[in-house]
């Protein structure tokens, strides 16, 4: 493998994955490119990244000329995926459980043997 050109090198720049994870999070409510200073950064270079990551296939711009030139911003089917990846990485980085241990259970009962999911019950 050739690690001086990973792809996911691409989300290395300050702010990419900030900016994923924010629109996971809030991926029910319009989000416009001002949430973006707003939330995450007044950084100047804001829009360069916006675009890299519409180049990248992971959010959409929409401007809207006759709003104020209002910019929202969604993310693609392949920009979900990444952000949901990326907060999970998050939080295990911050060792928050995403799993209860009945849910794990509940989850893979066929695989743990029946002594160990007995105990569970007690």
């Amino acid at each position: 493998m050739d690690y001086r050109n990973l792809k996911s090198k691409c989300l290395e720049d300050r702010h990419k994955i900030t900016i994923l994870i924010y629109m996971f999070q809030n991926q029910d409510k319009e989000i416009k490119k001002t949430d973006i200073y707003t939330e995450i950064s007044k950084n100047n270079r804001i829009p360069d990244k916006l675009d890299e990551l519409e180049e990248l296939g992971l959010i959409v711009q929409t401007n809207f000329k006759f709003e104020n030139n209002k910019t929202t911003l969604k993310l693609t089917e392949e920009g979900k995926k990444i952000a949901e990846l990326l907060l999970s990485i998050e939080q295990v980085l911050n060792n928050e459980d995403s799993e209860s241990e009945e849910d794990y259970v509940r989850d893979h009962k066929e695989s743990i043997p029946d002594s160990l999911s007995e105990q569970q019950k007690d």
